[in-house]
């Protein structure tokens, strides 16, 4: 059986401007020092060379991609190349009906909307701006009445982490069906004070999907943790209710990010740190063979390689869940030591915490 996808997973981001000014955001040191907007005419290139790759489409990110200039023409491109658009937003335009109708008009097929507390008090606090709460929630509740297709994200961090299931009811209450919940990483250049522990995710996340279990409802949780953080009796339900992830996409390259100056990422949260650029020399843009030679045999392979790697003496007796588990996030070990947090499947101390 053949894949029905070379690239399950393409990003582009548009720009690095918001009108927020998140505590825990990964990309506030670029947000604040850059203010880039991604060139229309490299935009349009990009989705030229990801249509070509055959990837499940492309999801804009920023920065806030909705108050990116070129957002109009470049739905609009993506429609015209039969490419699926999606885009991650602070949701806080989506208010105004009227834009969000024209976002689908012009070609959006999806949107994922980030909303952090349950009241003003939470999520404002996160945001640092007065009356986001109100405008992001009532960019949920256009899309519900709207019917389009939507969900929205959560960001585990310590300001909200004394509130999650009041976010969790609150979004059920308003119709989003499968909430999910990411969690605060930290930049790859400066500490982030916003971020737990793997364990204390791992924790919270369970006490989540018991939560939302409890109501026969459903909740998916976004960057994989070890499997090893989670309770013994919860992991394998985790894991065929596909409420977690196996494992991160940068371990197997079926994922990459086009930055705002075309330079090609592992991930979002890498910015600055690229694995090479579509542009070539001549400033011409790869074609799909260049850029597969590239992916599959050049820089990037060599970085998928130097990740994997056993991060803990602990993962190696724990091979049953290797090939799917790989450590979690690589993103986890800029702030934690892995050879001190993973605990191993194991582990008599994982077991004792039920963790």
């Amino acid at each position: 059986m053949t894949k029905k996808y070379n690239f399950g997973s393409t990003w582009l981001t548009v720009n690095y401007k918001c009108n927020n000014r998140c505590k825990w955001c990964y990309a506030k040191n670029p947000i604040e020092t850059t203010n880039f907007d991604m060139p229309l005419d490299l935009a349009k290139s990009a989705i030229d060379l990801i249509k070509s790759l055959n990837s499940a489409g492309i999801t804009l990110i920023g920065g806030e991609p909705t108050i990116y200039p070129h957002l109009d023409d470049v739905l609009g491109y993506g429609k015209s190349k039969n490419v699926k658009m999606g885009m991650v937003t602070n949701g806080r335009r989506l208010e105004d009906k009227i834009f969000l109708d024209n976002l689908f008009e012009r070609g959006l097929t999806g949107v994922t909307i980030s909303i952090n507390g349950s009241s003003p008090e939470v999520h404002d606090g996160i945001t640092g701006i007065t009356g986001s709460f109100y405008q992001t929630k009532q960019a949920i509740k256009n899309c519900t009445e709207g019917g389009y297709k939507f969900t929205t994200e959560t960001t585990i961090c310590q300001e909200n982490k004394d509130d999650l299931e009041n976010i969790l009811d609150m979004l059920f209450e308003i119709g989003v069906e499968r909430p999910q919940f990411n969690i605060c990483t930290r930049a790859i250049t400066e500490d982030n004070p916003s971020t737990l522990t793997v364990y204390e995710d791992a924790k919270l996340r369970e006490q989540l999907y018991l939560h939302a279990k409890a109501q026969e409802k459903k909740v998916k949780f976004i960057i994989p943790l070890p499997f090893c953080a989670y309770s013994p009796e919860i992991r394998k339900e985790l894991l065929s209710t596909k409420t977690i992830y196996n494992s991160c996409q940068i371990y197997g390259g079926n994922g990459f990010v086009i930055d705002h100056n075309g330079d090609v990422l592992p991930c979002v949260r890498w910015s600055g740190y690229p694995l090479g650029n579509i542009k070539k020399q001549d400033n011409n843009i790869m074609n799909k063979t260049e850029f597969l030679e590239f992916w599959h045999n050049g820089d990037p392979k060599k970085f998928r390689e130097k990740l994997r790697v056993y991060p803990s003496k602990e993962c190696i007796t724990d091979s049953d869940y290797w090939g799917d588990c790989h450590g979690g996030c690589p993103m986890l070990w800029l702030k934690y030591d892995a050879r001190e947090e993973i605990k191993g499947i194991n582990s008599d101390v994982t077991q004792s915490k039920g963790l």
